[in-house]
C-alpha cells in the first residue's frame, strides 16, 4: 500500500535461456499487506498471525520487517501506540504506517487466514528455489545433495497439501531467488 501498485504482485526472475519465458514468483502482496497490517495494529491477531509466520515468509521484506515488529509488541494493546513504536523501529513516518494499518478490514479474525496465504506463498517460493537447486546441480552435484534436496521439495509440497504450520528452521529459510 505505502509505495505499492497492484503490478508488484506480479514480479518474476530472470529470463534464463534464451526463448524461455519468465517464471512467475509466486506472491501475494494483499495478504501480506494485511498480515503486516493485522500485526501493527491488534495484539491478538499479531499473536495468531505469528503462530503460523514469521517475517522470513514475506517475499517483500519492508511487511516481513515490520509484521516481526509488530508481533514483538506483546503486551502493548492500544493500536496508536503500536503503530508509534512500529514506524520509530522501523523508520517509517507514523501518519504513512497509521494510514497503512487503517486499510485493513475491520474483521481482526482474519488476520490467520492472510498469515495462512503468506505461508503457503512462501511454501511455493521454496520449492521453486529448490527445484532451481536441483536443476543446477543435477550435472555437478553428488546424488546424496539430489536426494535431499528433492525430499525438501516433496516435503514442502506435502505441508502444501495438507496446510501445515510453517518450520522456522534456519534449515528450511527461503534462499537463493533473484529479485
Amino acid at each position: 500500500m505505502i509505495g505499492r501498485t497492484a503490478s508488484d504482485s506480479t514480479r518474476s526472475t530472470r529470463t534464463g535461456e534464451a526463448g524461455r519465458r519468465p517464471v512467475p514468483i509466486p506472491f501475494d502482496l494483499e495478504a501480506e499487506e494485511l498480515a503486516a497490517a493485522f500485526a501493527i495494529a491488534n495484539e491478538p491477531s499479531a499473536a495468531a498471525a505469528a503462530s503460523v509466520l514469521a517475517g522470513a515468509d514475506f517475499y517483500d521484506r519492508q511487511y516481513g520487517r515490520w509484521f516481526e515488529t509488530g508481533i514483538q509488541l506483546a503486551g502493548v494493546r492500544h493500536e496508536r501506540r503500536r503503530v508509534a513504536l512500529v514506524a520509530e523501529a522501523v523508520g517509517v513516518a507514523e501518519e504513512a504506517l497509521q494510514r497503512f494499518v487503517d486499510n485493513r478490514p475491520a474483521a481482526w479474525d482474519r488476520s490467520a487466514f492472510f498469515a495462512r496465504r503468506v505461508r503457503d506463498t512462501a511454501r511455493r517460493r521454496r520449492v521453486m528455489t529448490l527445484a532451481a537447486e536441483v536443476y543446477n546441480r543435477v550435472a555437478e552435484g553428488p546424488a546424496d545433495e539430489l536426494r535431499v534436496l528433492i525430499s525438501d521439495i516433496l516435503d514442502e509440497l506435502e505441508a502444501l497439501a495438507i496446510g501445515l504450520p510453517a518450520d522456522p528452521s534456519p534449515a528450511n529459510a527461503t534462499v537463493g531467488l533473484a529479485q
